[in-house]
């Protein structure tokens, strides 16, 4: 239904079950994710390189619509990105794009990468633009 839930770990987890034909019981993203890196398990690879697509996607769509040229990702983005051929699947996906877009991957934290965003989005909403960003202020939030 929305981008977020299509890229988010939830997402990992279900794509995975779905095309899990060996019955292997995954209960966490993260498993997917060091399934994907450590024992290089197919179905963990495919699941990445759908992810990777979908999160190209993505990226073209907001691109085009919204003029933005420098993606920051985060999250469980960060881990497709460790992967060669989710990389390679992303940077096909993204096509001549991919030479006029910039991405930075934000380091990865135990806190889910739309903490980030709302941080972003709070800047933008008190002050009108995003200053300097960096890695340590995007999962820094502080509950007033």
């Amino acid at each position: 239904k929305t981008w977020e839930n299509a890229l988010s770990g939830p997402s990992f987890l279900k794509i995975y079950r779905l095309l899990n034909k060996s019955g292997k019981p995954v209960a966490q993203s993260r498993e997917v994710s060091f399934l994907a890196h450590n024992s290089k398990d197919k179905t963990a690879l495919e699941t990445y390189k759908i992810i990777a697509k979908t999160l190209a996607d993505f990226c073209l769509t907001i691109a085009e619509k919204k003029k933005i040229p420098v993606f920051y990702l985060g999250g469980l983005a960060t881990e497709l990105m460790r992967s060669r051929e989710t990389q390679e699947v992303f940077f096909e996906s993204l096509g001549k794009k991919a030479d006029i877009l910039s991405f930075r991957l934000i380091k990865q934290s135990d806190q889910p990468a739309m903490n980030g965003l709302k941080k972003v989005a709070e800047e933008v909403i008190k002050t009108g633009k995003i200053s300097q960003i960096r890695p340590a202020d995007i999962y820094i939030l502080k509950n007033d």
